[in-house]
């Protein structure tokens, strides 16, 4: 199984913390830019027929002598939006098991708390996206949904995020889980914001990937593009290597947060509860 239950039982009291309100289509537990029936007061507008006549403001009529209604603001949904990195790449040191389960975790709190969620898997043989989970069940069904993909291949993800805008696929949060293995890593994060969107980048690199531990002579396969390269691996060489990843988390961190993306570097390793009940409180993602 995906997820032990014991872990959905611990995590679905937490709830995608929104930093700007959202304009949902139905009723959920995120402040809007509508106006509805919550319990925090927005402001009065005047009485027309056919008004709920329950919302005058009584005080404001002895006051004033005028019929005003009392405006709240709404509570809406946000929906959700996981992209999944299925590309070849993740296939190494569980990356991939381990994104899909972050997915699953996130779309399973998100549909606890009545906002819809929605899976993209992108792998060699496209783009799939999952049945949407608005409900408890329905995320559970979701789990199972993701648990039978499989990574494959190249995901060309500037090509899917760009498919995804096109569809108007764009309000609420998208989050991002991939290893960003490409040379076009700039042009992901790019088409990932939106106007009025929120993103989370879920960076999936191992540990295994950035300190390398294997010497001598090697021939290197890319697991995608099947090209090979012959290596040496010194002491020296190790070094320059672990200096370029360095500076390349580093500027995909800083280019997250020039975006105002939420970018969160993870170990594939690491348990999945202290992730979701750790990490991703203490970064802001969840609350």
């Amino acid at each position: 199984m995906l997820l032990q239950p014991e872990l959905l039982s611990r995590i679905e009291h937490l709830a995608l913390l929104s930093r700007q309100r959202t304009r949902g289509i139905f009723p959920g537990e995120h402040r809007s830019k509508s106006l509805g029936t919550s319990v925090d007061f927005a402001d009065w507008r005047e009485y027309v027929p056919g008004d709920d006549f329950r919302r005058i403001d009584h005080q404001i009529y002895a006051r004033l002598d005028k019929l005003l209604l009392r405006l709240y603001e709404a509570e809406e949904e946000l929906p959700l939006r996981i992209i999944v990195d299925g590309s070849a790449s993740m296939t190494f040191y569980d990356k991939s098991i381990f994104a899909k389960r972050v997915a699953g975790a996130l779309a399973y709190i998100a549909a606890c708390r009545r906002d819809p969620a929605r899976v993209w898997f992108g792998s060699g043989v496209g783009l799939v996206p999952s049945p949407w989970a608005r409900s408890r069940g329905s995320a559970l069904s979701l789990l199972g949904w993701l648990e039978a993909r499989e990574s494959e291949g190249r995901c060309d993800l500037v090509a899917s995020l760009k498919f995804l805008a096109s569809a108007g696929v764009s309000r609420g949060t998208t989050v991002l889980i991939s290893d960003l293995m490409t040379e076009s890593w700039e042009d992901v994060l790019r088409g990932i914001g939106n106007p009025g969107s929120e993103a989370v980048v879920v960076h999936v690199v191992s540990s295994q990937e950035r300190y390398p531990t294997e010497r001598g002579d090697l021939e290197l396969i890319d697991s995608e593009s099947q090209s090979a390269l012959d290596v040496s691996m010194s002491e020296q060489v190790l070094s320059r290597y672990q200096d370029r990843v360095a500076e390349w988390l580093a500027g995909v961190s800083q280019a997250c947060r020039r975006r105002g993306f939420n970018y969160v570097l993870v170990d594939p390793s690491m348990k999945i509860e202290d992730l979701i009940l750790r990490q991703f409180r203490t970064s802001g993602v969840l609350r």
